[in-house]
């Protein structure tokens, strides 16, 4: 039994368990992959070609809509033209304008894209679904190519222990003795977003569990800390819930879940162990510099820097606040959720993980997917991608038109007022 809760955003609302209907939007689907992969992609993708293809798929997709823009997404089509105003106050130097036009391509983009979802309801979970299954499955043999067939991978002394092979990549090096999975992506802690977004919606929403099971094999595969971190909370969040099934229910659960989550929780704490005091400490001190540094600009700036990544780079080099490490400070910053807060300020920063928090696309469980975004965020700069921007934008829409597909799912219709609690059995 599923119920709706009597609040706002589900006013007007009826919930009903089914498949989706509808096909994939083959043109959606194309624009997802291309966000997806101005979110993150391995090197060797030339990034000003994939916006130049953006802008394309873009026009298309407003054309399939004949230009209508819905009254539904009013609200963040204002956040963002005042966010756009305020970025320009926080200038450093006129020549920064450029960073301005890069992040807003960015946001305009996921903006334009939740535009077109609100209208072509109908479509957007299959076309989400079979993103996500896409980079699953290229991941998966990408590493199974890299593992076996390493020898067919060529380098490029321009892209640090990156190597190429088609439309496969990998590093090298080896990690726990086995090559790290990392997709179409620069590393394998953006993949691991992905993977765990995949996790989260086959888990909770879809509940198609061997898929579910895929999407941890394939973190697991990344070797990625905050990942393997991450996809355990979920694991444990999700027997948690369902842990009232009656005592057949509760054996059954116990004894799939507990060996293998004594096993991860055992995986997790070598990997965690490895990057805090072993060999790979060099990620985690790294990481460590930058969170202080982060917080410390953001103190110190409160109401931004602007968006050029040179202008924090000056910072980090000269360490003015003193920060004690081993490491050369002359480096970029990896904290997404610090490059929001000194960029364009504290005030803003809170405003965007706000609306994170109230993301309309994953409406249930919202404290958990927070986490797995956030968190996430919390290790890459991807902030600001417009992946990322599609779900901080849809917490501003006054309803968003999805169609849950399996068990447990639901279907949202507008037409349908004075809700109070439904009970779909």
């Amino acid at each position: 039994m599923f119920k709706i809760p009597n609040t706002p955003e589900c006013a007007g609302a009826t919930y009903k368990i089914g498949k989706a209907t509808g096909n994939v939007d083959w043109v959606l689907f194309f624009a997802f992959v291309v966000i997806i992969l101005l979110s993150g992609v391995v090197q060797y993708f030339n990034i000003f070609a994939l916006a130049s293809l953006n802008v394309v798929l873009q026009y298309i997709l407003l054309r399939r809509i004949a230009f209508r823009f819905s009254r539904k997404i009013a609200k963040a089509f204002v956040f963002v033209f005042v966010y756009l105003i305020y970025s320009f106050t926080v200038l450093q130097d006129i020549g920064d304008i450029v960073f301005i036009v890069y992040r807003f391509h960015d946001i305009l983009t996921a903006l334009l894209l939740l535009n077109y979802i609100v209208i072509r309801q109908s479509n957007f979970e299959r076309t989400f679904v079979a993103v996500l299954m896409f980079f699953m499955l290229h991941g998966y043999l990408n590493w199974l190519v890299v593992t076996f067939a390493f020898n067919l991978f060529a380098g490029d002394p321009s892209i640090i222990k990156s190597f190429r092979f088609l439309v496969f990549f990998g590093m090298e090096e080896q990690y726990l003795g086995i090559y790290r999975s990392q997709g179409l992506f620069w590393e394998p802690g953006v993949y691991q977003i992905y993977l765990n977004i995949a996790l989260h919606y086959f888990l909770f929403y879809a509940r198609r569990y061997l898929w579910a099971a895929l999407a941890l094999l394939g973190v697991i595969l990344t070797l990625s800390t905050t990942g393997v971190v991450i996809a355990g909370l979920q694991i444990a969040y999700f027997a948690f819930i369902n842990r009232g099934q009656g005592a057949l229910g509760k054996i059954i659960l116990i004894t799939m879940v507990l060996p293998a989550m004594l096993f991860y929780v055992n995986f997790a704490s070598i990997v965690v162990e490895d990057k805090v005091v072993g060999e790979k400490s060099g990620s985690f001190l790294s990481r460590s510099f930058d969170t202080q540094n982060g917080i410390a600009v953001a103190l110190a700036h409160p109401f931004g820097i602007g968006f050029n990544p040179e202008t924090y780079l000056s910072i980090a080099s000269a360490n003015p606040y003193g920060i004690d490490t081993p490491l050369i400070t002359d480096r970029g910053q990896t904290n997404g959720v610090l490059i929001l807060a000194y960029s364009t300020g504290l005030l803003w920063a809170a405003a965007v993980l706000f609306l994170t928090y109230k993301q309309r696309i994953f409406p249930k469980h919202r404290i958990l997917f927070f986490i797995v975004l956030v968190g996430s965020m919390s290790t890459e700069p991807l902030f600001y991608s417009p992946f990322v921007f599609l779900f901080v934008l849809s917490g501003l829409i006054r309803f968003f038109p999805l169609e849950r597909v399996g068990a447990g799912s639901y279907k949202m219709k507008n037409h349908v007022r004075n809700v109070n609690v439904v009970d779909v059995t």
